[in-house]
């Protein structure tokens, strides 16, 4: 390889994590938008919401109600570090937390109908903005970006660090 094409392949690749990084701080500083509102999830941090989507697929996947165990696993997150959500989303009533009645040291948890009327509304939400997105970029673009996210997706699986 050239020095000229190294120097290219340097500067596409600088812009190319640039643009990575502002959509990693966009989705992590709760910008998506809200129902009946301004961007954000009002009250609820982007953590948490994320919390009540993984809780919502878990009880399609199960009739039993999800260990905090389990939860944090399909997080890919240490159970204490999801406790504080937990403890907020109860608080707002959006789940409910319950001891395992055989073994007091496992901890169940719940989706209230509040908890799924939220996730109903937030998928609406973002099923809005992405329709937004795909009038803003064309349906080809939108094909094209699809198309490239996820040959990124497989690429990061296949060269994930160990």
């Amino acid at each position: 390889m050239s020095q000229t094409q190294e120097d290219e392949l340097n500067a596409v690749a600088d812009q190319l994590l640039h643009a990575l990084f502002q959509f990693r701080n966009f989705f992590k500083n709760d910008r998506f938008p809200r129902p009946g509102g301004p961007p954000g999830f009002g009250d609820l941090r982007h953590s948490e919401v994320s919390l009540l989507f993984v809780l919502e697929r878990a009880g399609r996947v199960s009739a039993e109600d999800i260990t905090v165990s389990d939860l944090s696993r399909m997080m890919n997150v240490k159970p204490p570090s999801i406790t504080p959500n937990l403890a907020r989303l109860e608080q707002g009533g959006l789940i409910q937390r319950t001891m395992d009645p055989l073994d007091r040291r496992i901890v169940r948890v719940s989706l209230k109908p509040e908890g799924r009327e939220m996730i109903r509304r937030q998928r609406r939400a973002l099923l809005a903005w992405v329709e937004g997105l795909v009038d803003y970029l064309g349906v080809e673009q939108s094909v094209q970006m699809t198309r490239l996210i996820n040959e990124t997706y497989q690429y990061a699986r296949e060269n994930a660090p160990a």
